[in-house]
Formats: structure tokens, C-alpha cells, sequence
């Protein structure tokens, strides 16, 4: 099937491939397709190369990953690795990443909450939109 970034690359679409396991990477990589696109120059490509800890389906235990494996990518979680560079790289403290974390694990599960109450749509009858 050949490289993936190839195929953008064959209509002359500026491609890039990432490591899509920093998050430092990808908003720089998204800001400058974001830019790019804004100032005309078209359609862009982006390839994250990421890793996935599940398997396919539920049934699906992943006998097929080597041993450690799956380990060895956990170390390179996005979010393990995103945290760490805000307390190496910009001086935050656990004190304030694990606030944040909190925060955002609060308003997820308020999202959920709220979602689970809401009635079922009625087929055919678009739903109204409040800000």
C-alpha cells in the first residue's frame, strides 16, 4: 500500500508525518496546516503517528503485540508525556497540573451526567442549540 503520506504528497498536498504522541508537535504541526490553509495555500496533510492501547474490538485481547510492548508505549502516553514537559519545560507544578486535571475529569463527568439525563430526540425533529 506504500507510504500513507504519499498519497496527499501525489495531488501536491503538503504533507507531513509527526510524532503524534507529543502534543507539543501536533498544535505546532495543526497550527502551521491551520495558517497555511488560511492564507490560500489549499488543503493540508497531517499524519500523527500514534499508538494504539486497546485492542480492535472488545473481544479483541492483543496477542498479537510482543512482549513489553504495550509497556513500553505507555511510557510514551500523550498525556503522561504533555504533563511532564509542563512541569520540565514551563515551570508548572504538580499542585497546578493535577487542579486542571480535576477540573477537566469534573466537567467530563457533569457532560456525561448532563448527557444520560437528556430525553431522546424525537425522529425527524432537528433539536434546538442553546449557547
Amino acid at each position: 500500500a506504500g507510504q500513507i503520506q504519499s498519497r496527499p504528497e501525489a495531488f501536491e498536498i503538503p504533507a507531513t508525518t509527526i510524532d503524534g504522541n507529543d502534543v507539543w508537535t501536533v498544535q505546532e504541526a495543526a497550527r502551521s496546516a491551520v495558517q497555511a490553509a488560511r492564507a490560500g495555500g489549499g488543503p493540508q496533510f497531517i499524519q500523527a503517528m500514534t499508538y494504539r492501547f486497546v485492542g480492535h474490538s472488545r473481544s479483541d485481547p492483543g496477542t498479537y503485540r510482543k512482549p513489553g510492548e504495550l509497556d513500553a508505549w505507555k511510557e510514551r502516553d500523550p498525556l503522561k508525556l504533555g504533563r511532564a514537559a509542563l512541569i520540565a519545560r514551563f515551570g508548572a507544578d504538580d499542585a497546578a497540573v493535577d487542579a486542571v486535571d480535576a477540573s477537566v475529569e469534573a466537567e467530563i463527568a457533569s457532560i456525561v451526567e448532563n448527557g444520560l439525563a437528556a430525553p431522546y430526540p424525537i425522529p425527524g425533529v432537528a433539536p434546538e442549540f442553546k449557547d
